[in-house]
């Protein structure tokens, strides 16, 4: 059940404000309720105080009395654990104007969940525009340093990554980055075999819960203008791809499954609603700005929620998932969309940019 569809503008929302919670709130009496709570866990939190440019929530289950102390400020208990997906997409940036706003709300946000409770994605397409598209150094120019500094852990490539081919960006980007690649349904043609430096998966243990991360990549990889792109691999549906590969990370002991894709929205909806067990998809390459994020029926009856942060730069995007420590189920998502050019830069990236322009 979506409790707000759309949040809407809320450039002129004030910061909220820590809420001292009382010994009788809404009708709970914490002070019973506290009793069945390890009494040094009982403490009143901080809010997160960054305000986004639009937010929704999606309240996939019914809450638990834990889960409303937690949002009445309570910690402890049995209360859901909250896991950070913060992503990028589609930047098209090769004159690196916007990764270090990206960068700064990149860490803000990573503060916020702590790093071991987060993940921070790229699914691709980062620096491909018609004036760059040659083969050579500035065709990245200084990518791995940049998503060094931003402390990207997982990245997908988009279809322009290919755009010299697979061998080409395995030997020219993938070693360089301090993230793991993953991409799970690209082989070459002439072996079969995946590129080198990627996953297909990986499983992270965050706040308790064994997170699968499956990394996909659109087959549709050719342009009109450019119809060589990824000439010598083979990619699969990320639908059929999906259906493998899911099921694998289960057995290999997933709890909670996402998929982070550069692949369009309604290829992403098509995902969700075929494949069993798919709980958040992170989509690109078709630079949607949703009006909402998809809730899409899953075949095993639970709700996938399928988002995009738009394209170039213009949002960073947040996925928050509440998640039941013993059934190990999402019962909430909240997603954010916070834009990058109403902050502060990132000194870090944005040295490593000058670095780059000044050696040129």
């Amino acid at each position: 059940m979506q409790i707000s569809n759309q949040m809407g503008q809320i450039n002129n929302l004030k910061a909220p404000t820590t809420k001292q919670v009382s010994a009788r709130e809404g009708g709970i009496d914490l002070n019973a309720l506290s009793a069945f709570m390890d009494k040094d866990a009982v403490s009143i939190g901080q809010r997160d105080t960054d305000v986004p440019e639009k937010q929704w929530h999606f309240q996939l289950a019914e809450p638990t009395v834990s889960d409303v102390l937690k949002a009445s400020g309570v910690k402890g208990g049995d209360s859901s654990v909250t896991i950070g997906i913060i992503h990028t997409n589609d930047e098209h940036d090769p004159k690196f104007e916007k990764f270090a706003g990206e960068a700064a709300i990149i860490k803000k946000r990573e503060k916020v969940y702590g790093d071991e409770n987060s993940i921070i994605v790229n699914t691709g397409d980062v620096t491909y525009e018609s004036f760059n598209d040659k083969p050579g150094p500035q065709f990245w120019g200084p990518v791995p340093e940049i998503f060094n500094a931003e402390g990207m852990e997982f990245v997908v490539p988009g279809n322009h990554e290919f755009q010299h081919g697979g061998k080409y960006l395995e030997d020219n980007l993938l070693p360089k980055l301090d993230a793991q690649v993953l991409l799970g349904n690209i082989t070459y043609k002439s072996s079969g075999k995946p590129l080198e430096h990627t996953k297909p998966f990986v499983i992270q243990d965050m706040n308790g819960v064994k997170v699968g991360i499956i990394g996909l990549c659109t087959p549709k990889m050719a342009t009109k203008a450019h119809p060589k792109v990824g000439y010598d691999v083979k990619v699969d549906s990320i639908q059929s791809a999906a259906a493998e590969i899911v099921p694998e990370a289960k057995k290999a002991g997933a709890e909670v499954i996402v998929i982070i894709a550069h692949e369009g929205i309604n290829r992403c909806v098509d995902a969700a609603s075929s494949v069993p067990g798919i709980d958040v998809i992170v989509a690109g390459h078709d630079h949607q700005e949703l009006q909402a994020p998809r809730e899409v029926n899953n075949p095993d009856g639970r709700k996938t929620i399928v988002v995009e942060a738009a394209s170039h730069g213009k949002y960073v995007g947040d996925v928050s998932l509440e998640v039941d420590p013993h059934s190990k189920q999402v019962v909430g998502v909240d997603y954010k969309l916070f834009p990058t050019n109403k902050g502060d830069k990132d000194p870090q990236v944005q040295d490593v940019i000058n670095k780059y322009f000044g050696n040129r």
